[in-house]
């Protein structure tokens, strides 16, 4: 018969004495955590302003306060190693195994003590906020419109918002537990534990991140949208710090609930790992820093990974790259590695290797046969490694599809300067004629093939000598910037990004733009229709942009709304005949007109945490906004839109309605107004 004060339920999952144990020695832990999520949510909303009561507590739904962001990794952290601290002493850990249990018993109370401490302010707190959620002091901390208008008035939390941050909470602390665990298994002391479980947490995230910049510096043409964020995905806590703060955010203060599964079932495998673990630890090898060898070899690997590419990095950055044969103006042109580069890995590499065979053998002898054989394992696979990601030994920057096997293309232009507009910084054109998208493979065989002379490593801000040379009115940024991405017929797509010299598109690359430029589908992007819309139009006015103090104006302008549309609709088809040399802006200008509109409406999910209005204006896989979207009926645009005599539609009407001769007028005493205003500001 067994007996009541057995240290083993049936199933041996875990035991109930020793659970008990845990939480009478360790119960602190868990009450300073609850007080500090008290003191930073529940009691910070009696204390707050009037007013400032809604804003507090969606920050704390949010996650995005700085002690719940605190206590979602030092809570986790505690409860994985103060029940775990039996196995870094051996003394301890002889004790706890003569108890009457197994392993696998053992590492289940353990676990399970660890989770209750770890998940106990969590609960503590959400049971502190209940009062403040609808129906309880909702007229307590409501925000009136006239407080603060930041937020939305009408929003007020509830409880199944409680039960959003309950659940991004309990699933990032379990993540965050099991890894912890899993560190404190190979971990053979506390200190050991503490650096594993830190790493492990956020080493995903490092090295995607690390390879991500590599490749991203190095390979001209790699999008920065490629895979860019995803380094957030690779942890729940990561996730909650990027999407989880700002109301603009696509998933504003919530995971959403595939993704829960996802980090709840990696948890579990985690967990799972750090069982069979378990069962093979030696009790003599307690007080160790790492407790299997072959976690020491990961461990280092992993260090001395990240310590190389620290190292390149800094090295370039902290050196000049004029004195090691780089581009005029010490830019790196496209393609090229620095030398400084791999100076730099180096050193990072032997310096971090070291360092960590040092401390996981607890010896300063560690210059023998075997640190370097070790070196030398590493060496081969970095080599491999930045072969990959700082040459173009796969082809990757040649690649570019045939017209014949695109489906649509998407190109996206800033800083590209030409007519009509006048500071027009970001364009986006969707194709899907043949012929049009064949305009477009032309222009990046052509990027390509002058990128020696004119691209610009992306990652730099500034481009080559040259520009400083340009024309300041011509050219007011020194580059320009091309994301193009095609989706193929029955297969993947494909991504590029691309920075070249201001005077690329008007001069060098003038044939191979020019032929892009003449497509419809560019001059439908840059049509008033697409621009802002008819309907949208609300002003007409003359201006001249010469001014130093920005845009001189003139009472003379079209105040008719539908004449504004009639104008409007000529300028398009007009802007529709002109061939390059035209859009180019080489002819004088008749007239520039400030054209102003009504803002497009944002989109809204009501889906989304809150009913708040979202902004889904993303590069590339959702839908572009070719301007910025507001809600306020009363938000106002403008666009600066200068015609010459090639207009010829639009200077008929202009004639025809008595407005040509008065415009003309009124755009030469303006001219006249600009040269006397730098006559006397120099």
């Amino acid at each position: 018969m067994r007996s009541k004060t057995s240290y083993e339920y049936p199933l041996r999952i875990c035991s109930a004495p020793i659970v008990r144990e845990n939480l009478r020695r360790f119960w602190p832990a868990p009450l300073v955590g609850a007080f500090l999520y008290l003191a930073a949510g529940p009691f910070m909303l009696l204390l707050a302003e009037d007013g400032m009561r809604q804003n507090h507590l969606r920050t704390f739904l949010m996650n995005f306060h700085p002690v719940f962001a605190c206590m979602l990794v030092v809570s986790p952290l505690i409860a994985a190693i103060l029940p775990f601290r039996h196995m870094h002493s051996k003394g301890a850990s002889a004790v706890m195994r003569a108890l009457p249990v197994t392993k696998g018993t053992m590492f289940g109370s353990d676990y399970l003590s660890g989770l209750i401490l770890a998940f106990a302010p969590i609960f503590l707190v959400a049971l502190g906020t209940l009062p403040f959620l609808e129906p309880g002091f909702a007229h307590f901390a409501a925000c009136p419109a006239d407080v603060n208008l930041y937020f939305d008035p009408a929003w007020y939390p509830d409880f199944s918002d409680l039960i959003l941050w309950l659940a991004d909470s309990v699933v990032t602390v379990l993540f965050v537990f099991s890894v912890a665990v899993f560190a404190g298994v190979i971990a053979g002391n506390t200190a050991m534990h503490l650096l594993l479980a830190g790493l492990l947490n956020c080493i995903a995230g490092i090295i995607f991140a690390v390879t991500f910049g590599i490749v991203n510096r190095f390979f001209y043409g790699f999008s920065p949208d490629v895979g860019a964020g995803m380094e957030s995905f690779l942890h729940p806590l990561a996730f909650l710090m990027t999407y989880g703060g700002s109301v603009n955010m696509a998933f504003p203060g919530k995971l959403d609930a595939l993704i829960l599964v996802v980090y709840a079932a990696t948890a579990i495998i985690v967990s799972v790992g750090a069982c069979i673990l378990c069962r093979a630890v030696k009790a003599e090898r307690a007080g160790d820093p790492v407790v299997f060898r072959g976690a020491a070899y990961i461990v280092t690997f992993l260090v001395t990974f990240v310590g190389m590419s620290a190292g390149g990095f800094l090295f370039c950055d902290m050196l000049e790259e004029s004195q090691v044969g780089v581009a005029p103006g010490g830019v790196w042109p496209p393609g090229a590695v620095p030398v400084n580069f791999y100076v730099g890995a180096f050193l990072g590499a032997a310096i971090s290797l070291l360092l960590t065979t040092m401390v996981l053998r607890r010896t300063f002898k560690v210059f023998n046969a075997r640190t370097l054989k070790d070196f030398g394992c590493f060496a081969l696979v970095a080599a491999v490694f930045l072969t990959l990601a700082t040459t173009d030994v796969t082809g990757f920057e040649r690649r570019i599809p045939d017209a014949r096997e695109i489906k649509s293309a998407t190109a996206e232009l800033i800083s590209v300067n030409v007519f009509p507009y006048q500071w027009n910084f970001v364009q986006t054109v969707l194709l899907t004629d043949r012929e049009d998208i064949a305009a477009l493979t032309a222009l990046h065989r052509d990027i390509l093939d002058k990128a020696d002379a004119y691209g610009v490593a992306r990652t730099e801000p500034y481009a080559s000598d040259r520009d400083a040379q340009l024309d300041a009115d011509s050219f007011p940024f020194p580059t320009n910037d091309f994301y193009i991405q095609y989706e193929k017929i029955g297969g993947f797509g494909l991504r590029r990004s691309y920075t070249v010299e201001a005077s690329y598109p008007l001069t060098v690359g003038a044939d191979a733009f020019g032929r892009f430029a003449e497509t419809r589908a560019y001059k439908q992007s840059l049509s008033l229709a697409n621009m802002a819309g008819y309907e949208n139009l609300t002003e007409l006015t003359l201006c001249h942009i010469e001014s130093q103090f920005g845009p001189v104006l003139s009472q003379s302008g079209i105040s008719d709304k539908n004449g504004m549309i009639e104008f409007a609709k000529c300028l398009d088809a007009d802007f529709e005949t002109l061939d390059f040399d035209d859009m180019k802006g080489d002819n004088q200008a008749l007239m520039t007109f400030l054209i102003e509109y009504r803002a497009p409406k944002a989109e809204t999910d009501e889906s989304m945490r809150g009913g708040v209005s979202q902004v889904r204006a993303t590069r590339f896989g959702q839908a572009i906004a070719p301007n910025p979207v507001s809600n306020d009926p009363d938000a106002r645009l403008t666009l600066l839109y200068s015609i010459t005599d090639k207009y010829e539609r639009s200077v008929a009407w202009l004639k025809e309605r008595g407005y040509y001769d008065g415009m003309i007028k009124a755009t030469a005493e303006l001219v006249r107004e600009a040269e006397a205003e730098a006559q006397i500001y120099g």
